[in-house]
């Protein structure tokens, strides 16, 4: 008797772990999909800036808002041209990438926060971007 209570509770505990599983999976699928990233910039001469555009496609089947967008450092700005984002559509993401008095490779990221329509599912993902930056040509 005591292990047909045991093979009951484990298997209860399965069935538990089962639906956690495909729940939290559903709310992590995410109906983002990007192009361009991750960004190679290529090189950047000191104080001087550099734009990359990432399209944003939403391949869900509700329309998505993006809530807001995160600059990874002050060197990054970064701006949304259209929202919400119909089913099938796409939108531009356009990120500023400026330089400083540093030398060598580095990178940077904007982090963008979307929902659907309905609240329903919420996320967030990286567009990353990197590039090496020269210091000032003595030469010209």
């Amino acid at each position: 008797m005591l292990r047909r209570g045991y093979h009951l509770t484990l298997f209860g505990t399965g069935i538990c772990i089962l639906l956690l599983g495909c729940s939290s999976k559903k709310s992590s699928e995410r109906p983002i999909t990007t192009t361009g990233n991750p960004a190679d910039l290529g090189n950047m001469l000191q104080f001087g800036f550099k734009t990359h555009v990432f399209k944003l496609i939403n391949m869900g089947n509700e329309p998505v808002s993006v809530t807001k967008l995160v600059n990874g450092c002050v060197c990054t700005r970064s701006k949304l041209n259209n929202n919400p984002i119909a089913p099938g559509g796409s939108t531009d993401v356009t990120v500023e990438l400026y330089s400083n008095d540093r030398e060598g490779h580095f990178a940077s990221k904007v982090t963008v926060f979307w929902k659907t329509a309905n609240d329903s599912h919420t996320g967030k993902f990286d567009l990353l971007f990197q590039a090496d930056q020269s210091l000032w040509n003595s030469h010209s």
